[in-house]
């Protein structure tokens, strides 16, 4: 059973893991949105193969976007978790 010393201990790192993930993740989108990948205008937008190119592209920066900013969070969740559990809070 937990102490109140530590329930409440564990409350603010939630808390302060909750805030930080907030910000970690409004700059990694931030991030995402002003690197978005461009169509050049020279290049035919209307052409299959460009098309399937720049979706390619999309993806695969939505993908890299959405592990960077969902994974770092959860890792440091993972380790605080196991922290906490080794020192008994």
């Amino acid at each position: 059973m937990m102490s109140d010393a530590s329930n409440a201990s564990s409350r603010k790192l939630i808390a302060v893991w909750s805030a930080a993930s907030i910000v970690w993740l409004a700059s990694v989108a931030w991030q995402a949105w002003v690197s978005w990948p461009v169509m050049p205008l020279d290049v035919s937008p209307n052409d299959a193969a460009t098309r399937a190119a720049f979706d390619a592209a999309a993806t695969a920066h939505v993908t890299q976007a959405a592990l960077i900013g969902l994974g770092v969070p959860v890792a440091v969740y993972a380790i605080g978790w196991l922290v906490c559990r080794v020192r008994g809070n």
